[in-house]
C-alpha cells in the first residue's frame, strides 16, 4: 500500500515538476453534459468544471486537525453551487474517504479532519473529487505530517 501510494506521488509530483506554473487541478470532460438537474447555471455541451484545493498547514501538529479547502467552478471561473466533494486523505495507515459539504453558491466547500497517526515526515496526500450535473473533476494537495 505504501509502495502504491508513494508511486502516485512521485507521478504527480513529476508531472507538477514537468509543467511549471500549472495549477493544481483537472478538468474532466463530461460524457453527458446534460445529465442531472438543470439550473440557471446549467452547462452548455463541452463545458468542463474544475475544482482547486488547498490545505489550511502545510505541516499540522501533531493530534490537531487539518482543513482542505475547495473550489468548483465552470470553465469560465463561475462557482458552481451544491458540487458534491468527496475528500480522501492518503496517510500512511491508509485511505479515509471524507463527505465534504456540498459547495455554497460561490462553489466553496470546507472539510476538516483530525491529523492521523503518519510518522513524522510523511507526506499525506490529499485527493478531491468534485460532481456537478453530470461533470467530475479532481485536484490533489499535500501536507507532511510531524508525527
Amino acid at each position: 500500500m505504501k509502495r502504491q501510494f508513494l508511486t502516485t506521488l512521485a507521478i504527480v509530483l513529476v508531472t507538477m515538476a514537468l509543467t511549471p506554473g500549472a495549477p493544481l487541478l483537472a478538468e474532466v470532460e463530461s460524457p453527458d453534459p446534460n445529465e442531472g438537474i438543470v439550473t440557471q447555471q446549467a452547462l452548455t455541451k463541452g463545458t468542463r468544471i474544475c475544482v482547486s484545493a488547498a490545505v489550511k498547514y502545510a505541516a499540522p501538529g501533531r493530534g490537531g486537525r487539518q482543513t482542505v479547502y475547495v473550489r468548483v467552478t465552470d470553465s469560465s471561473g463561475r462557482g458552481l453551487a451544491g458540487a458534491s466533494v468527496r475528500v480522501i486523505v492518503h496517510q500512511s495507515n491508509g485511505a479515509r474517504w471524507l463527505w465534504a459539504p456540498a459547495t455554497n453558491a460561490a462553489g466553496y466547500s470546507t472539510c476538516s479532519f483530525p491529523v492521523g497517526g503518519s510518522a513524522a515526515g510523511y507526506t499525506v496526500l490529499v485527493e478531491v473529487i468534485a460532481r456537478w450535473q453530470g461533470c467530475q473533476a479532481k485536484a490533489h494537495t499535500s501536507y507532511v505530517s510531524c508525527g
